[in-house]
C-alpha cells in the first residue's frame, strides 16, 4: 500500500525532493522531539545542503598493506587525483564472477606491488 504523500511527491517532481523508491537515504542525527532542529534539517534538505547517507563497513584499523581497503566514496576520493595510476577492484564477496576474478586480481597485485606509480585498492 502506497501512502498518499508518496504519490503526491512522485507527481510534484519538486526540486530537491526525492522519493523513497530511489533508495536514497539522508541521516538526521538531531533530536526528533526538537521541532526547531527538525525544521532546520528539513530546510537544509530542501535546499540541497544535506549529504546522502551511505552505510559502509568500518575502515580497517591498519590499512597500509599492498592493497588499500576502501570502504566509502571518501576513501576513493582521497586516492583519486594523486600523481599515480589507480587500480581498484570493485567486488561483491558473494558474487561468483567476483570470486573468479580474484585470481586475476591477485596476479595484478603481484605484478605491480613494488611500483611507486600505482595504487592498488579494493572496495566491497
Amino acid at each position: 500500500m502506497q501512502l498518499e504523500f508518496e504519490k503526491t511527491a512522485k507527481h510534484l517532481q519538486k526540486d530537491g525532493a526525492e522519493t523513497e523508491d530511489e533508495n536514497i537515504k539522508y541521516l538526521f542525527e538531531g533530536d526528533l522531539t526538537n521541532k526547531n532542529e527538525l525544521q532546520e534539517w528539513i530546510a537544509k534538505y530542501m535546499n540541497g545542503h544535506v549529504q546522502r547517507f551511505f552505510k559502509s563497513q568500518d575502515p580497517p584499523k591498519i590499512n597500509d598493506g599492498t592493497v588499500l581497503v576502501l570502504v566509502d566514496m571518501q576513501d576513493l576520493e582521497n586516492i583519486v587525483g594523486k600523481d599515480k595510476h589507480i587500480f581498484v577492484d570493485f567486488y561483491a564477496p558473494w558474487c561468483e564472477h567476483s570470486k573468479r576474478l580474484e585470481l586475476e586480481y591477485d596476479k595484478v597485485v603481484m605484478a605491480f606491488s613494488n611500483s611507486q606509480h600505482i595504487i592498488i585498492a579494493k572496495m566491497d
